[in-house]
């Protein structure tokens, strides 16, 4: 059983595209080889890869996220709207183009993210293929080699993380404590994972049982969720944060900082939450929200491709849009540093000095230059500052 997500929008139409993107953006086709503008960079085939391009439907053969840990190239694929699964976690070693299964079978019906906590690795299982009240979670590596963990009863887990190095989140969707209702729920862990409590929910009056924490970050030693709901329309709970010690909600002043239904759509950078979700990158690091111009590419049909994928390194944060892509080394101020990608580009990662993208054609595409090699250019416009708070924060646009 599956209540299956609203699928990442390829098109974003906002009239705030056409006025803050570069209208020079162009679209490379897609290919195993990728020829691409004077200056831009080339891209070929590293691997095809077979989990992947096995999965039953044309979602479940993309690879929808890249991560990189201890100088593997992690991937998120598969498709639980679909009902797919198990899932394969597969590497990519960047220096050999190795492809590798580090766990076989996973049972979830997609992995959408890889996330490092603390130096060790956690697979959320976006859809697990178990009992709604039957504990699963995620796989990890914390014993030094991946395993299935059966931690929390989940209807889905989307996010990992950790708030002050001891204890766990996972965020997801689960059967509310002592009721038959399902709604957004956070679990916490302080004692490695033996244990967990429902640290906090959110069902609105008008639930619709497809209220969901997509997301759960670390900001500043606080921890920050929100929620976002399905129904008749799409909409979020209020900002949730953590000190530690008690909850509080974040200033209603700040509107949404992200509502992905994506967990690959947001990075922790430079202890900023980064958000890229249609014609704009949305930046907040606790207090004040920031909005800039994605790298966005209009369509023959009046519409566009803004952001598609972000991914962050010791050094940069970067995002994948329709138009390029575009790198921060604060999270606030962009430099645009390509106008071209491939069309079937999905996913963005940067290893071995070089830019490495995942397809819909479960393939694994590397530049042809590295990034030392790019021009970067400033970004089209500064970036919008939509306002900041006293004592909460606030989440964005998401997949």
């Amino acid at each position: 059983m599956s209540r299956s997500r609203a699928r990442r929008a390829a098109a974003q139409a906002p009239a705030l595209a056409a006025a803050l993107v570069a209208a020079a953006a162009v679209a490379v086709p897609a290919g195993a080889a990728v020829e691409a503008p004077a200056g831009e960079p080339g891209y070929s085939t590293v691997a095809t890869v077979a989990p992947v391009a096995a999965q039953r439907s044309a979602q479940g053969r993309i690879i929808d996220d890249l991560s990189v840990h201890d100088g593997l190239i992690h991937l998120g694929y598969g498709d639980y709207g679909d009902n797919t699964g198990p899932i394969d976690l597969v590497t990519l070693d960047p220096a050999t183009g190795e492809v590798a299964v580090a766990l076989a079978g996973v049972p979830t019906e997609e992995i959408q993210v890889v996330r490092d906590v603390g130096g060790t690795r956690f697979a959320p299982m976006a859809d697990p293929r178990a009992g709604w009240r039957t504990p699963s979670g995620f796989a990890t590596d914390a014993s030094g080699r991946w395993e299935n963990a059966a931690a929390v009863p989940v209807v889905h887990a989307y996010d990992v993380a950790t708030m002050d190095g001891s204890d766990l989140w996972v965020a997801g969707s689960a059967y509310l404590d002592g009721t038959d209702r399902v709604g957004a729920v956070a679990y916490r862990s302080v004692d490695g994972g033996t244990t967990w409590e429902q640290a906090v929910t959110d069902l609105p009056a008008t639930a619709s049982g497809y209220e969901r924490y997509y997301w759960v970050a670390e900001l500043g030693g606080k921890i920050y969720v929100q929620a976002r709901h399905y129904g008749t329309t799409s909409s979020s709970g209020p900002v949730r944060i953590f000190d530690g010690r008690r909850w509080t909600t974040g200033s209603t002043r700040l509107g949404n900082v992200c509502l992905p239904s994506d967990a690959s759509d947001i990075e922790v950078f430079a202890d900023t939450l980064v958000c890229g979700r249609g014609t704009v990158v949305t930046t907040f690091d606790g207090r004040t929200l920031h909005q800039s111009p994605a790298p966005t590419r209009q369509t023959i049909t009046g519409g566009s491709i803004g952001a598609i994928d972000v991914f962050s390194d010791d050094q940069h944060v970067w995002v994948l849009g329709g138009g390029g892509i575009a790198r921060s080394a604060d999270g606030v101020t962009w430099q645009q540093v390509t106008t071209s990608v491939p069309e079937d580009a999905r996913s963005i990662a940067v290893a071995d000095g070089h830019i490495y993208l995942g397809t819909t054609t479960s393939t694994v595409l590397r530049s042809d230059l590295t990034v030392a090699e790019l021009a970067p250019t400033p970004a089209a416009a500064e970036p919008v500052v939509s306002g900041s708070k006293g004592k909460g924060g606030g989440k964005g646009p998401g997949k």
